[in-house]
C-alpha cells in the first residue's frame, strides 16, 4: 500500500504513486510506503451519485443496454472528473463515488447538467464530508438516502443534497 498527500484528490494519487516507486517506507511491518504532511486536521468529501429511476428504464432496454450505459457513463465521468482533479469510481450497479477536490459543488451541478444534455438521464448526488474517508462515504450515502426518501414521499427532489 502506498500513501500520499495533496491539494486535491488527483496529486495526492499522484503523491502515492511516487511514493511507491521511492519505496520510501512509512511502515516495515504493513508494507507501507509514501509521503504524509503532517497535518492532523483534514477532510475528505466524497460524492456518492447514482441514476434517478433507473428500474423504470429497464422495461424499455435490456440490462445489456443498461449495462452499456453505465460504463458509458462511468468514462464520461471518469474524464469529467480528472479534469477537475478529482477520482472517480464504479461501485456497481448505477452507484459512483467521487472524492472531491474543493469546489465539488459546483463540479456536481456542471456534470449533472452534462448528463442530462448527452444522455438524457437524471442523476442523484448525495455529498458527504468528514475527518476519514470512510465517515465521508456514511454521510455521501446517507445524503444519497435521504434524495431518494424525499422523491418516494412525493415531494420534488434535490438533485444534490450534503451533509457535513
Amino acid at each position: 500500500m502506498s500513501i500520499g498527500y495533496g491539494d486535491s484528490p488527483f496529486e495526492a494519487n499522484l503523491s502515492a504513486y511516487d511514493g511507491k516507486k521511492s519505496e520510501i517506507k512509512l511502515n516495515e511491518e504493513h508494507n507501507i510506503f509514501g509521503f504524509i504532511d503532517g497535518k492532523v486536521e483534514s477532510k475528505v468529501t466524497i460524492m456518492h451519485l447514482d441514476v434517478d429511476n433507473l428500474t423504470s428504464r429497464g422495461k424499455t432496454v435490456s440490462p445489456y443496454e443498461i449495462s452499456s450505459l453505465m460504463f458509458k457513463l462511468y468514462a464520461r465521468m471518469s474524464e469529467f472528473f480528472l479534469s477537475k482533479k478529482s477520482l472517480s469510481f464504479f461501485m456497481g450497479g448505477d452507484n459512483f463515488m467521487v472524492v472531491a477536490n474543493s469546489d465539488y459543488k459546483e463540479s456536481a451541478e456542471e456534470f449533472i447538467d452534462i448528463i442530462k444534455n448527452e444522455f438524457g438521464i437524471e442523476l442523484n448526488c448525495g455529498i458527504g464530508t468528514g475527518k476519514t474517508a470512510r465517515n465521508a462515504v456514511k454521510l455521501a450515502t446517507k445524503s444519497l438516502d435521504t434524495i431518494r426518501d424525499i422523491r418516494d414521499s412525493g415531494k420534488e427532489k434535490p438533485e444534490i443534497y450534503e451533509i457535513i
